[in-house]
């Protein structure tokens, strides 16, 4: 094995060290079985009228565009089945989502939908939930022990086109702009970190720099390509490029190419967001995962619906989504103009 797989091991374990680390004393405690939580899913009361729902959201940070963006269209839809939607944004913060979580479980919410976190990061939620029989679901996030989940992370098809693109290239140098506080980024970089030596590429053509996210992954994103840049000056050979978890990291780094002049280097990230749009229409971007912004909320409301009515578990579902490229983005805004709003006409 070579030094430099040793050090893409050690910084993989470390990343998922992060993650439990995050949890806290949250993640304390045995893990339930699938079993058990399918028997906890299914026991107890009859089906809940459909007007007397109250959904307790845990959000994720409400400085996220895309993330945000998602959330209120979910929150309008469930109010549209005339549910009740109380909701919390912890500001990217564990300790905050697990209090959230269960202060909604105190109130005697019919169901808690979490936004971007996973079970690992959740123990003290899913205990609350559990230990009250209360359904929970993720949005955005893997199923764990959950009821159901709707899976925004799109980690295969970015990834999948990224390395069809660059695989065999040795003298290609990559920026792999991570963010192990998120559950989107660590799954897309894990299906990334396997994926690129499985083509035959070395992981030592990878620079993984993680953002920090009480920085903020837009401006941390800037400040990682700076340095990033620095060491890899203009003319100093090979071809450059960077893979970005998210879609702020990828609107820093863009930030620190036009600063420095360097535009020819080519950006691959994930979260279409209207902040994105004139980078992709620019070819900055060179391709972005878009989950549809009306479908995937949609695809929640409807499984949350058809768990109501039968208390069936209801598995893990993929959000709807597009790959968006210069050469496709007009195409994009012309069949989803929700995805790019007009600006607000100036009052005359």
């Amino acid at each position: 094995m070579r030094n430099s797989d040793r050090r893409l091991g050690f910084r993989l374990a470390m990343l998922l060290a992060t993650a439990v680390l995050a949890a806290g004393c949250g993640s304390a405690g045995a893990t339930p079985s699938a079993a058990g939580a399918t028997q906890s899913a299914a026991a107890g009361t009859p089906a809940p009228s459909q007007k007397s729902i109250t959904i307790g959201f845990v959000g994720y940070n409400a400085t996220v565009p895309a993330t945000e963006d998602l959330l209120k269209t979910a929150y309008q839809k469930m109010r549209d089945k005339g549910w009740t939607v109380v909701s919390a944004d912890p500001q990217g913060d564990v300790q905050k989502a697990n209090a959230a979580c269960v202060n909604f479980v105190s109130q005697g919410v019919t169901a808690v939908v979490i936004a971007i976190y996973n079970d690992l990061q959740m123990g003290q939620c899913t205990a609350a939930v559990k230990a009250a029989n209360i359904p929970y679901f993720y949005f955005s996030s893997t199923l764990g022990q959950s009821q159901g989940a709707i899976n925004g992370i799109l980690a295969g098809p970015e990834n999948d086109l990224f390395i069809k693109k660059f695989s065999g290239q040795p003298d290609l140098r990559i920026l792999a702009l991570g963010l192990s506080a998120a559950t989107p980024c660590n799954v897309r970089y894990l299906d990334f970190s396997a994926k690129w030596p499985a083509a035959g590429n070395s992981m030592s053509q990878v620079d993984f720099r993680d953002m920090d996210i009480k920085i903020g992954s837009l401006v941390d994103g800037r400040t990682k390509t700076e340095q990033w840049l620095t060491a890899h000056p203009a003319g100093s050979g090979g071809k450059l490029v960077i893979w970005a978890c998210s879609g702020g990291g990828a609107v820093g780094s863009i930030s620190a190419l036009l600063a420095a002049n360097r535009t020819d280097i080519p950006v691959y990230t994930w979260d279409f967001t209207a902040q994105e749009a004139a980078y992709v229409k620019a070819g900055y971007v060179a391709a972005t995962a878009w989950p549809d912004s009306l479908k995937m909320p949609q695809a929640l409301v409807d499984m949350l619906t058809k768990y109501f009515d039968t208390g069936t578990p209801q598995g893990e579902v993929e959000a709807p989504y597009v790959i968006i490229t210069p050469e496709t983005y007009d195409q994009f805004v012309s069949s989803h103009p929700e995805a790019v709003p007009s600006p607000t006409p100036k009052a005359s």
